[in-house]
């Protein structure tokens, strides 16, 4: 019954509209109206050897509803999901022409046969037929406006850090937060917006004491810290799932490191079956006349497990 009211209220309300989605979630972001901002305040000295960066993509002609950042993760990201699932049905109205001959308590029937594909039950006559396809046709190009609109909200920056490069992806008026490990002396962190020129350049100080050994994961092209990386000691000791390692007094021998690729699994998304490319830095009595460094690189797929990524030493 619900169903039907709401079916019915937005048949009369949406039907005469045709031109541009009314609903904010349609809202395409013009680049030239937005600018980058750091959150986190930089400069000076940190005595820690990590850093979380906050960044926000700003945008004043978002029409879209702020986040209520009080609600966890997931709880922000269910109703994100039933609001653009209302979003989508409504767009699809607007841009549905009403077939003659349905009555108008049956569109939402129907609707529900074309979402239900195991059903015995579905259009049969030949005004059926033609509402059944209109409205997919309609349900299609709604959903293609919805992913424009959400591609143009979604920025790639290039980021360097240390010189090191990077990609961090941000969405328009949504808060982010990036890890970054600090190397020991003068920290240089540059973003560039390649949709507008915007370079944002900021440098501090780390004066704490580095480890003699630090071993440093990541997974190229990935927005958040990877926690896959094994180190195994000399001995036989292992430290599992980490993604910075350090030793003040690093035992003599061989280390050897591995990262944790897991097994495969029904319940995997596309993003957790992807193949990761993996990229490991060791850096060994690093701002000193004898510091070493590796790097290892390895594209692992997805479900072999522990994946050797290399072997170093380390000396007395």
């Amino acid at each position: 019954m619900q169903i039907q009211l709401f079916c019915g209220l937005v048949l009369c309300l949406a039907l005469p509209l045709q031109g541009q989605a009314s609903s904010p979630f349609f809202w395409k972001a013009d680049p030239r109206q937005s600018h980058l901002e750091i959150l986190t305040a930089l400069g000076g000295w940190e005595t820690s050897g990590q850093d979380e960066i906050r960044l926000t993509l700003v945008d004043q002609t978002d029409p879209r509803p702020s986040v209520d950042r009080s609600l966890e993760y997931w709880e922000r990201w269910e109703a994100r999901h039933r609001e653009e699932a209302t979003a989508l049905r409504l767009r699809a109205w607007e841009l549905f022409v009403g077939e003659p001959g349905i009555l108008k308590s049956r569109p939402d029937e129907i609707i529900a046969w074309t979402q239900d594909r195991d059903s015995e039950i579905g259009p049969t006559t030949a005004a059926e037929l033609s509402f059944t396809g209109r409205w997919l046709k309609a349900y299609g190009q709604a959903r293609q406006e919805l992913e424009a609109a959400e591609q143009s909200r979604e920025r790639s920056f290039l980021v360097w850090f240390n010189g090191e490069p990077l990609e961090w992806n941000l969405e328009v008026n949504r808060e982010r937060t990036f890890l970054l490990n600090l190397l020991q002396g003068e920290n240089r962190l540059e973003i560039l917006d390649p949709a507008t020129g915007q370079r944002t350049v900021r440098t501090w100080w780390y004066g704490g004491r580095s480890p003699r050994l630090r071993v440093i994961a990541r997974e190229l092209g990935a927005e958040w810290s990877s926690w896959n990386l094994d180190v195994l000691e000399p001995g036989g000791k292992l430290a599992s799932r980490v993604s910075d390692y350090g030793k003040s007094h690093p035992a003599a021998g061989t280390y050897t490191l591995r990262w944790n690729a897991g097994v495969a699994s029904e319940w995997w998304s596309l993003e957790d079956a992807r193949p990761r490319q993996v990229e490991v830095d060791v850096i060994l009595d690093g701002g000193t006349d004898k510091e070493r460094r590796w790097r290892f690189q390895a594209l692992v797929l997805p479900g072999t497990g522990s994946v050797l990524i290399g072997s170093f030493d380390v000396e007395d």
